[in-house]
């Protein structure tokens, strides 16, 4: 599977993140552990399966909730391209250490109000959306997250 490891020397602009030995991001305020995943769009299913089978810094991760990823979101801030249309980009905003987003302004989170769809948070405008679980049309990457360890 494709992993997308941020750069170790990137820095967060809030200070409220830092960029762990083996590429995840540990969020001393929210008490969580983040690994930002691939740069390319995703169903609701591959990333759910991805973040179920992410084996990076060990096991235990899984999408996050809207309220997790809402915690996230800074205006102040921006990583990534964010998703581009006639020629605007629209940025995520959220700490450059997770510029891994990429082209994606969306993310998904675990929550699915019925079989069809799902819902994201939409980091470009602190929101959140509910769509097909195809996110056809849309630049949705995923995220994983599982609670901070004492030791980081």
């Amino acid at each position: 599977p494709v992993q997308n490891v941020p750069p170790h020397d990137a820095a967060s602009a809030s200070g409220r993140f830092t960029r762990t030995p083996c590429g995840s991001i540990a969020d001393a305020a929210g008490k969580l552990e983040w690994f930002v995943g691939p740069d390319v769009d995703m169903t609701f299913d591959q990333a759910r399966d991805w973040a179920k089978e992410l084996a990076v810094c060990g096991q235990g991760w899984g999408l996050p909730t809207l309220a997790q990823l809402a915690t996230l979101h800074d205006p102040r801030l921006t990583a990534g391209r964010g998703f581009s249309v006639a020629g605007k980009h629209w940025p995520a905003h959220i700490d450059p250490l997770f510029s891994g987003i990429g082209g994606g302004s969306w993310a998904w989170s675990r929550e699915t109000p019925d079989a069809a769809t799902a819902k994201a948070y939409n980091f470009n405008q602190g929101t959140e959306t509910r769509t097909g679980k195809s996110g056809k049309g849309m630049t949705i990457r995923a995220f994983a997250v599982r609670g901070l360890s004492p030791a980081q």
